[in-house]
């Protein structure tokens, strides 16, 4: 994953849809990536090669800052070279017919095992987990975004995904701390070679997730994608027990 850093001011109201993007090309084939806000004045565009071999960019964008304009304007180009992928490594896995192959071509058995609150038991038992995986012959987690309530997941998680507002959420307003923390748990499955399916939706909610607008699922899904879109180690689950969700088409 290649990734671009960029200084700005804070976005007041929205700071999902954010006006950076940037333009890669390789041999003719071009792919548009959206940033995201990171948080601390932090603009970020990430952008997964899926080739070995050389890319140009030029990014654009106007973010907000205190001039007397009120915005700083993006304009940058440059190139990144990709190399190949590393014989005996597994990051980015993708279907060939019936079967999963790495990026080398060498085949991919998945072998998987569920933590669906992962993110939301707390520091300590996050790392005795990484710590039982380490040890583990799964190469795949499936886990939750949003928090669960179920069986012997009755804790109230430190972190959520966006900000509390009145009784419900804004889903304009992530938390950046709660997406470091995804961030970096994405990463380190990685670095042992884990892919991470991550469920989108599920039904086991005490906090409103469940329930949230069409509008704000979208907002939710840009945010999701603009950030962790271009992770090679990442499976999307759009939902479990799907058929819970009847509120949802």
């Amino acid at each position: 994953m290649y990734e671009m850093s960029f200084a700005a001011g804070e976005p007041q109201e929205d700071r999902v849809h954010v006006e950076l993007s940037a333009l890669f090309e390789k041999d003719g084939r071009t792919t548009t990536v959206k940033g995201f806000y990171a948080g601390n004045g932090s603009y970020r565009l990430r952008f997964l090669p899926l080739e070995a071999g050389t890319y140009t960019y030029r990014v654009t964008g106007n973010l907000p800052d205190g001039s007397a304009e009120g915005f700083r304007r993006i304009g940058e180009q440059g190139s990144v070279t990709a190399e190949p992928a590393i014989k005996g490594a597994c990051s980015l896995v993708r279907a060939a017919g019936t079967r999963f192959v790495c990026a080398d071509d060498s085949r991919f058995q998945p072998f998987g095992t569920t933590v669906y609150a992962l993110i939301h038991q707390g520091r300590e038992r996050l790392e005795e987990t990484f710590e039982t995986l380490r040890q583990s012959p799964f190469n795949k987690i499936r886990f939750c975004l949003f928090p669960k309530h179920f069986e012997f997941n009755h804790n109230e998680p430190e972190l959520f995904a966006f900000e509390r507002e009145g009784d419900g959420w804004n889903t304009r307003k992530p938390v950046p701390a709660d997406w470091e923390l995804l961030d970096d748990t994405i990463k380190r499955l990685g670095e042992l070679e884990i892919q991470a399916d991550l469920i989108l939706f599920h039904p086991y909610d005490r906090w409103g997730f469940a329930a949230l607008t069409g509008e704000q699922r979208l907002d939710y899904l840009e945010y999701l994608c603009r950030r962790l879109g271009a992770y090679p180690n990442i499976w999307w689950s759009l939902a479990n027990e799907y058929d819970q969700l009847d509120h949802i088409t």
